[in-house]
């Protein structure tokens, strides 16, 4: 099975991402996106 190996540049970009969506579209939008990615990284 193959495995996501997240580089500094994604790291970051994810964090930038949040730190912008958080304020602007809440929580609950934010756990939404957050439990996708999770789903990606299992497959």
């Amino acid at each position: 099975m193959a495995q996501i190996i997240w580089k500094p540049r994604a790291v970051r970009q994810l964090n930038a991402i949040i730190d912008y969506s958080v304020p602007e579209f809440g929580m609950v939008a934010f756990m939404r996106m957050d439990k996708r990615i999770q789903e990606i990284e299992k497959r």
